[in-house]
């Protein structure tokens, strides 16, 4: 007894060794690409450039009794906006050609060196919004042991007694750093405006070739693509290139608005939650609304707001992890295959957000970035899923109707054929009846008895319909093949116990005959001797297992090629595939004849 599987795999060995050919270049491409992304990552002319991070001595200007380490701390305690802190420290590592850049986060920057004036951003206090700065500061060339002084003043409660970002190196170094830095967001935004791109452009070809757009792709689009705006605008070279109140709006702005987007998509493939889950998900919408209404106007600005922001967005990352699990529990497909990936998203943003409203400023945006790309990915890889699954089936559906067809034409066919020799009889008939009535007229009964044995020897029986079984389809595909099989002088043996009507589908009944049966009577064609070519099927229906035996003749001097299967075994792979999706089994047996045993589980 031979499994199914190894018919398979010899026709794929040859898949394998082509694959192996191919690798090589592929390696050689990801060693090159790897090369030329270390060299991105940690450029050769970055060298000369740190960042001073935790070597500072933090105070309050109107307090400098009271000193912290910022190795200690990362936002000076019981700071209120509008009072300054200082960073200090003193200057020791040497570079040539010193510059200093420092990042600012809503906040008014003034640098001293030993007191003297190096650097001031030029707002003042009434500037209500300082917006996102950065500054370009030259060291003198005796800066060494000297005392640095920064002094940090910002109007917004969430920003109060954060240190600003400070990095020290030669010019080449800070923008060789700074472009470094910006490769890994550049690298998501391209993904993520080429990802948007293509999901606007399978929404608006969906759209108009169904005639109904789905709102769903529309909103993952856009959510796509704000995903990566969001996260280069946080970037330090995203800095230079807009004014710190305009660049400050729009971070703000994307912060607050991109996970709308997700939401509302979560929220239209809901079915059992959709109700409580839409409420948030409109509170939500109309908060978002309202903030950026209030912002417009200035009457709260989007600073003010963070906490806000983030404690509902914390709400909101709880409530999409129950949303997932309770669709997961009541079987909603979307959510069955994504519930692990939400669940991973809603719990890195929920830590995200609770390190935000707790003070820690300085998160790494490009992780929430990147959770919310992998969702994009992974939800992308779904519906790709998806549409293959659903154009396989149509395309499956197609095929069985073509074939559907094609069986009623020949069974029309041979009903048509049938009543032309019926009526073709009936004449006959009436002209013998004509005859016998009148050679009985005259008498001649010796006659009349040497007629009837004429027409009894020219006389050539019906051939019949056959009826296989109380299935329609299956008499239709018996009948076919018994009509190939007589052309090549194959004799047939074919017999179904079945009822009216199955649990299985008209597709995967018609998928498994029609494999078997072109499969056996091409490899039973191949023999010379016509006698010894012969093909049986016999289905039985026991309870709700349904058994298919197909027994064929076959030359055995085929048999390490698979004989009974051609098309490179994937008649067989189909079958197989359907025997599993019922809970069945397959087996071959090619010891004398090649017989196919296929069992399935009906519903």
């Amino acid at each position: 007894m031979l499994n199914a599987h190894s018919f398979i795999k010899r026709q794929k060995r040859s898949y394998l060794f082509r694959g192996l050919l191919y690798l090589f270049p592929i390696l050689l491409v990801v060693v090159l690409m790897g090369f030329y992304v270390r060299g991105i990552s940690q450029p050769y002319a970055k060298q000369n450039v740190a960042e001073i991070k935790h070597t500072w001595q933090l105070y309050n200007k109107e307090n400098p009794n009271l000193v912290f380490l910022s190795e200690h701390i990362q936002q000076l305690p019981n700071t209120l906006p509008n009072e300054t802190i200082v960073m200090e420290r003193t200057l020791q590592r040497k570079v040539a050609n010193a510059e200093l850049l420092v990042k600012g986060n809503h906040q008014h920057l003034k640098v001293f060196l030993d007191g003297e004036l190096l650097y001031d951003g030029g707002q003042t206090i009434k500037d209500k919004n300082p917006g996102l700065t950065v500054a370009m500061v030259d060291l003198p060339s005796d800066y060494i042991g000297r005392l640095l002084q920064i002094e940090v003043t910002t109007p917004y409660q969430a920003y109060a007694g954060l240190p600003a970002q400070v990095f020290i190196g030669d010019n080449t170094s800070l923008i060789a750093s700074m472009f470094s830095h910006a490769i890994p967001n550049l690298i998501i935004l391209t993904i993520c405006l080429a990802l948007g791109a293509t999901l606007l452009g399978f929404f608006l070809y969906k759209g108009i070739r169904n005639r109904a757009f789905e709102m769903e792709y529309l909103l993952l689009g856009i959510f796509t693509i704000l995903v990566g705006l969001s996260d280069i605008s946080t970037d330090t070279a995203s800095y230079l290139f807009f004014d710190p109140h305009i660049h400050s709006t729009l971070a703000n702005g994307l912060y607050l608005l991109t996970p709308i987007f997700i939401m509302v998509f979560l929220y239209l493939k809901s079915h059992h939650y959709r109700k409580w889950y839409g409420a948030f998900v409109l509170t939500m919408v109309l908060v978002v609304i309202t903030l950026f209404g209030l912002d417009f106007l200035n009457i709260w600005k989007f600073p003010d707001a963070m906490l806000l922001v983030n404690s509902l967005y914390v709400v909101g990352a709880l409530s999409t992890a129950m949303l997932a699990v309770g669709e997961w529990y009541h079987r909603n497909r979307f959510y069955s295959f994504l519930v692990p990936f939400i669940m991973l998203a809603a719990i890195i943003n929920f830590t995200v957000y609770i390190q935000l409203i707790v003070g820690h400023r300085q998160v790494d945006s490009a992780l929430t970035s990147l959770v919310f790309l992998g969702l994009v990915l992974v939800i992308c890889g779904y519906s790709i899923f998806k549409h293959l699954r659903e154009t396989d089936q149509a395309r499956q559906t197609v095929q069985f109707l073509e074939v559907k067809h094609s069986l009623l034409q020949e069974t029309h066919q041979t009903v048509y054929q049938h009543m032309d020799e019926l009526q073709q009889l009936k004449q006959e008939f009436s002209g013998h009846l004509q005859a016998v009535q009148q050679l009985n007229s005259q008498g001649e009964q010796l006659k009349i008895d040497q007629y009837l044995v004429d027409v009894s020897q020219q006389f050539k029986p019906l051939q019949q319909i056959e009826r296989y079984s109380d299935q329609p389809l299956v008499n239709m595909i018996f009948s076919r093949y018994h009509d190939r099989a007589k052309k090549r002088h194959i004799q047939t043996d074919f017999y179904a116990d079945l009822p009216a009507k199955l649990s299985l589908s008209d597709v995967d009944l018609s998928s498994l005959l029609l494999n078997i049966l072109d499969n056996a009577l091409a490899a039973t064609a191949k023999l010379n001797d016509p006698s010894q070519r012969f093909v049986s099927m016999h289905i039985v229906k026991k309870e709700q297992q349904l058994t298919i035996t197909a027994r064929n003749a076959y030359r055995h001097s085929d048999e390490e090629e698979a004989p009974s299967f051609i098309d490179g075994g994937y008649g067989l792979a189909i079958i197989e595939k359907i025997c599993q999706r019922f809970d069945g089994s397959l087996t071959i047996d090619a010891t004398d004849d090649f017989v196919l045993t296929a069992t399935l589980q009906l519903p």
